[in-house]
Protein backbone atom coordinates (compact mmCIF):
# COMPACT_ATOMS: atom_id res chain seq x y z
CA UNK A 1 0.00 0.00 0.00
CA UNK A 2 2.35 2.76 0.64
CA UNK A 3 4.89 1.57 -1.90
CA UNK A 4 1.91 2.10 -4.31
CA UNK A 5 0.83 5.62 -2.78
CA UNK A 6 4.67 6.41 -3.30
CA UNK A 7 4.36 6.61 -7.04
CA UNK A 8 0.70 7.80 -7.06
CA UNK A 9 2.10 10.83 -5.02
CA UNK A 10 4.96 11.41 -7.95
CA UNK A 11 2.67 11.06 -10.36
CA UNK A 12 0.40 13.61 -9.18
CA UNK A 13 2.84 16.53 -9.99
CA UNK A 14 4.13 15.08 -13.11
CA UNK A 15 1.41 13.32 -14.94
CA UNK A 16 3.44 13.35 -17.99
CA UNK A 17 6.62 11.63 -16.01
CA UNK A 18 6.38 7.83 -16.06
CA UNK A 19 7.31 5.59 -12.74
CA UNK A 20 10.30 3.39 -13.89
CA UNK A 21 11.61 2.68 -10.25
CA UNK A 22 10.92 2.76 -6.91
CA UNK A 23 14.48 2.37 -5.00
CA UNK A 24 15.71 2.00 -1.42
CA UNK A 25 12.80 0.98 0.31
CA UNK A 26 12.72 0.54 3.85
CA UNK A 27 10.22 -0.36 5.60
CA UNK A 28 10.34 0.92 9.31
CA UNK A 29 6.93 0.80 11.51
CA UNK A 30 4.21 -1.44 10.72
CA UNK A 31 1.04 1.03 9.94
CA UNK A 32 -1.55 -0.15 13.02
CA UNK A 33 -5.13 0.48 12.95
CA UNK A 34 -6.37 0.63 16.97
CA UNK A 35 -9.44 -0.63 18.46
CA UNK A 36 -11.05 -0.74 14.95
CA UNK A 37 -10.87 3.15 14.68
CA UNK A 38 -10.09 4.84 11.23
CA UNK A 39 -6.16 6.45 11.25
CA UNK A 40 -5.12 8.73 8.66
CA UNK A 41 -1.73 8.66 7.29
CA UNK A 42 0.17 11.39 5.13
CA UNK A 43 2.67 10.95 2.00
CA UNK A 44 5.95 13.46 1.37
CA UNK A 45 7.59 13.81 -1.21
CA UNK A 46 10.76 15.50 -1.79
CA UNK A 47 11.56 16.35 -5.83
CA UNK A 48 15.44 16.23 -7.03
CA UNK A 49 17.15 15.45 -10.36
CA UNK A 50 19.61 13.25 -10.66
CA UNK A 51 22.39 14.66 -12.43
CA UNK A 52 23.80 11.78 -13.91
CA UNK A 53 20.38 10.37 -15.16
CA UNK A 54 18.38 13.20 -15.62
CA UNK A 55 15.90 11.35 -14.01
CA UNK A 56 13.00 12.72 -11.91
CA UNK A 57 13.82 11.32 -8.39
CA UNK A 58 11.17 11.37 -5.44
CA UNK A 59 11.97 10.98 -2.13
CA UNK A 60 8.73 10.05 -0.13
CA UNK A 61 7.31 9.14 3.69
CA UNK A 62 4.66 7.47 4.53
CA UNK A 63 3.65 9.49 8.03
CA UNK A 64 0.90 8.14 10.51
CA UNK A 65 -0.09 10.40 13.37
CA UNK A 66 -1.89 9.44 16.53
CA UNK A 67 -2.88 10.80 20.19
CA UNK A 68 -2.47 8.44 22.77
CA UNK A 69 -3.86 9.12 26.05
CA UNK A 70 -2.52 11.26 28.85
CA UNK A 71 -0.27 12.64 26.36
CA UNK A 72 -0.44 16.49 25.35
CA UNK A 73 0.95 15.90 21.52
CA UNK A 74 0.74 13.73 19.18
CA UNK A 75 2.98 10.83 18.69
CA UNK A 76 4.29 10.79 15.05
CA UNK A 77 5.69 7.87 13.15
CA UNK A 78 7.75 7.74 9.96
CA UNK A 79 6.37 4.49 8.85
CA UNK A 80 7.95 4.16 5.01
CA UNK A 81 10.87 5.57 3.40
CA UNK A 82 11.92 5.17 -0.49
CA UNK A 83 12.53 6.40 -3.69
CA UNK A 84 10.29 6.88 -6.88
CA UNK A 85 12.23 7.25 -10.25
CA UNK A 86 10.50 9.38 -12.98
CA UNK A 87 11.68 9.34 -16.64
CA UNK A 88 10.83 11.66 -19.62
CA UNK A 89 10.56 8.85 -21.76
CA UNK A 90 8.86 5.60 -20.92
CA UNK A 91 11.50 2.41 -19.81
CA UNK A 92 11.27 0.11 -22.56
CA UNK A 93 9.43 -3.59 -21.55
CA UNK A 94 10.81 -6.80 -21.65
CA UNK A 95 7.76 -9.28 -22.47
CA UNK A 96 7.97 -12.93 -22.34
CA UNK A 97 5.38 -15.39 -23.45
CA UNK A 98 2.90 -16.08 -20.99
CA UNK A 99 2.17 -19.25 -19.75
CA UNK A 100 -1.57 -20.45 -21.14
CA UNK A 101 -3.67 -22.81 -19.78
CA UNK A 102 -7.33 -23.10 -20.89
CA UNK A 103 -7.04 -19.96 -22.66
CA UNK A 104 -6.29 -17.94 -19.42
CA UNK A 105 -2.33 -16.88 -17.79
CA UNK A 106 -1.57 -19.81 -15.22
CA UNK A 107 1.27 -19.88 -12.85
CA UNK A 108 1.66 -23.09 -11.33
CA UNK A 109 0.93 -23.11 -7.37
CA UNK A 110 5.12 -24.74 -7.18
CA UNK A 111 6.46 -21.68 -9.13
CA UNK A 112 4.75 -19.27 -7.19
CA UNK A 113 6.00 -21.02 -3.70
CA UNK A 114 9.59 -21.83 -4.72
CA UNK A 115 10.18 -18.36 -4.19
CA UNK A 116 8.92 -17.75 -0.72
CA UNK A 117 10.45 -18.90 1.96
CA UNK A 118 7.16 -21.01 3.58
CA UNK A 119 6.41 -23.07 0.97
CA UNK A 120 3.14 -23.90 0.66
CA UNK A 121 0.66 -24.12 3.87
CA UNK A 122 -0.21 -27.01 5.33
CA UNK A 123 -3.75 -28.20 5.19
Amino acid sequence: MGVEAFAEVARLLFPDWHVTAVENVNFREPVKFYRDQPRTVRISAVFAIDEETGDLVARCQLIGTRTLPNRPEPQVTVHFTGQVRLTAEPAPTESEAAVVQDGQPFVAQESVYAIYFHGPRSR
